[in-house]
Formats: structure tokens, sequence, C-alpha cells
């Protein structure tokens, strides 16, 4: 069962800004929680995979470096 159908002409450009602006305003921008990451003691070497990780984690752990033998 279809009732109220209505199909309306949209700008796309115009919509997704609009959208892109909501986005925006309900985007995560505080700490309240821990959010992390396992990280392999190889990849501590790489200076891209750090800058992304300090950007995105608040926590980073060693993954099989702490695992038991």
């Amino acid at each position: 069962m279809l009732a109220g159908l209505q199909i309306f002409l949209v700008d796309r450009k115009a919509r997704f800004k609009h959208l892109k602006k909501l986005t925006d305003q309900v985007r995560q921008i505080k700490n309240s929680f821990p959010f992390g990451s396992c990280v392999m003691r190889t990849n501590i070497d790489n200076e891209d995979f750090i800058a992304f990780l300090v950007d995105n984690f608040i926590w980073a752990v060693f993954g099989n470096e702490l695992k038991w033998y």
C-alpha cells in the first residue's frame, strides 16, 4: 500500500550541501569515551600511520607484543 507519494525535482549540489551541514552539526567532537586501536610494533616507524592514529584515536595498545608465548 502506498499513500501520499510526492516526487520533487531536487538540486543535487544544494541537497548534498544541506546534508553536509546537518552532518557537521551532529559530528562527535568531544572524547566522551575511550576509542582506540590495536597496533603492531612494525607500524610505529611509519609516520603516516602514526599521524592517522593520533588524529583519529585516543588510545592505542600493542597487539601481538602483549600476548603470552
